[in-house]
């Protein structure tokens, strides 16, 4: 892995930086964490802005900070019915639903502990 002077100086040079994900991938896959968030997906409703097109979504968001090699979830959104959504915004970039804020089902906060690399800090 760069150290973080050479990611930020490419950070600057060329305006991103890439990062090779697949050590963290290996070890994430082999992971308990990883068997809980695929338990997530493994009952996926439908989606509510078009049931009939045999959609069915989960979503939510993260950050991962590489420096820190640590992933955590942002917190959910608390919907009309009282249960955890992610909000979900386009802009004008989805012809279905332009400039629409959508929500969908989250990821249930049971995986909210999820590190890369299954470490516990």
């Amino acid at each position: 892995m760069r150290d973080q002077r050479e990611m930020a100086a490419s950070a600057w040079r060329d305006g991103y930086v890439r990062f090779d994900l697949e050590p963290m991938i290996d070890a994430l896959s082999a992971s308990e964490d990883f068997e809980r968030l695929k338990a997530c997906f493994a009952d996926l409703p439908v989606d509510p802005y078009n049931e009939d097109a045999g959609r069915y979504r989960r979503l939510a968001r993260g950050l991962y900070s590489p420096w820190k090699a640590v992933f955590e979830w942002l917190p959910d959104h608390i919907g009309a019915t009282g249960k955890a959504v992610t909000e979900f915004f386009q802009g004008d970039h989805n012809a279905e639903h332009p400039g629409r804020v959508r929500y969908f089902a989250t990821i249930p906060r049971t995986s909210s502990t999820m590190r890369p690399c299954g470490r516990s800090s």
